[in-house]
């Protein structure tokens, strides 16, 4: 089973070997803080893979990390982050960062995305998330922890010790680190003065899997201001749907045409989302024609046993969301990471209930195996929780936004 991609530049080898030191980054996404240190776990899990698949990739080494944001409140990661380089190339970096590490797309589809936008500090015109707001300082806060490499140091700090500063830097991220590499990426370009003056590094960004999370204008300045961005979708991977509501409408039938349409509670969230994201902003793509290509529908999902068709969905949607992206990054040879999911191994009656309760609907009778939200319902300002408010038109929504806008600046990296 092979993508069939319409992308107007194929993905190049070097593409296809970042996009895999990105999959090291998702490796504890379903781990839970009670089996361990999941920094130390995670540190394993890559180097495990940088070993196994160098004849394919080349040798890489990890320069900083892997760090592992993660609250007191909850039992997964918020976040994670390393940085390798290149031992064939020592003057290539890649920054990978993992997705939505709880497993669970629809929780920061919903919940944990803030959609209202704020305007990027360096250019008032380029509004981007709140969500990706919160997200970019999130990782600029880790710090990784015992021996491993950079212990105690931000991954600016890290930058700025670095003695050649005539770098080819690329970020890159999937799922929700694909609109936060973005992100990432020109904070570190429009506050390369803080950790490299003379400007010397070249900074480029690879993007998969990513929502739309900014305006034109953002997606005008990003392209201008780095060396290189790419940003690639599978056509039948929803997550690429958010946040352009005529996007969204099309996700409700994303696999109709294969008889498998979205269960009811999954179309009533998509209307919902909808909804808000009208409201919320304006919503663009990097690459809108170019970067995207035509997944291929997993015939044998529908041939499991005993399976409902909510089942089958889900099934699906967690299969484009990785599985399509390995079929268009595939490098022969290569062992493609074991432990990157896209939806959490348990029933999908509770996947199912938990997106019908966050759509405001009764819950079906596995209600008692509904997931408990292991994320907090706060995000740290100055260093202190504030709860996320849950109607974007209150006043106290728009306190957050000009609390987090305040706190996205340079000089707080």
């Amino acid at each position: 089973m092979t993508a069939q991609s319409t992308t107007i530049n194929e993905p190049s080898l070097q593409d296809k070997i970042t996009y895999q030191l990105c999959e090291y980054a998702n490796l504890v996404n379903s781990i839970s803080k009670e089996d361990g240190d999941l920094e130390d776990t995670l540190s394993q899990k890559i180097q495990q893979y940088l070993d196994t698949n160098r004849d394919v990739i080349g040798g890489w080494e990890i320069v900083w990390g892997p760090g592992v944001a993660l609250f007191d409140t909850d039992l997964y990661a918020v976040n994670a982050l390393y940085m390798a380089r290149s031992t064939e190339d020592r003057s290539r970096y890649v920054i990978a960062m993992a997705g939505s590490t709880d497993a669970l797309v629809f929780d920061w589809l919903v919940e944990d995305s803030f959609i209202l936008q704020t305007p990027w500090f360096a250019n008032n015109a380029a509004w981007h998330t709140i969500g990706t707001a919160i997200g970019v300082k999130t990782l600029l806060n880790i710090k990784p922890s015992g021996q491993r490499p950079g212990a105690g140091h931000t991954l600016p700090e890290f930058l700025s010790s670095l003695g050649d500063k005539a770098i080819d830097l690329t970020v890159t991220g999937h799922s929700l680190g694909g609109a936060l590499s973005l992100t990432l990426a020109l904070f570190l370009r429009d506050t390369q003065w803080l950790w490299d003056n003379s400007e010397k590094a070249r900074i480029s960004v690879l993007s998969t899997a990513g929502p739309s999370f900014c305006n034109q204008e953002f997606v005008n300045y990003t392209t201008q201001r780095l060396q290189r961005v790419r940003r690639y979708a599978n056509d039948l991977d929803i997550v690429p749907h958010m946040w352009n509501p005529p996007d969204i409408d099309g996700a409700k039938a994303l696999y109709s045409k294969n008889n498998q349409p979205a269960p009811g509670g999954m179309q009533v969230l998509l209307e919902v989302l909808e909804i808000q994201a009208s409201v919320s902003g304006q919503y663009a793509h990097f690459d809108p024609a170019s970067g995207v290509f035509h997944g291929t529908f997993n015939n044998k999902i529908n041939q499991t046993q005993g399976s409902t068709p909510d089942d089958l969905y889900f099934a699906q949607v967690g299969y484009q969301h990785i599985g399509g992206y390995h079929e268009f990054f595939e490098i022969g040879g290569v062992q493609w990471p074991q432990g990157v999911v896209a939806l959490p191994p348990v029933g999908t009656d509770a996947v199912m209930n938990r997106v019908l309760a966050l759509a405001g609907l009764p819950l079906g009778d596995g209600a008692g195996k509904v997931l408990a939200n292991h994320r907090p319902a706060t995000v740290p300002l100055n260093g202190q929780p504030v709860e996320l408010p849950t109607d974007h038109d209150s006043p106290e929504a728009k306190n957050f936004v000009d609390r987090v806008t305040a706190e996205f600046n340079p000089t707080s990296a």
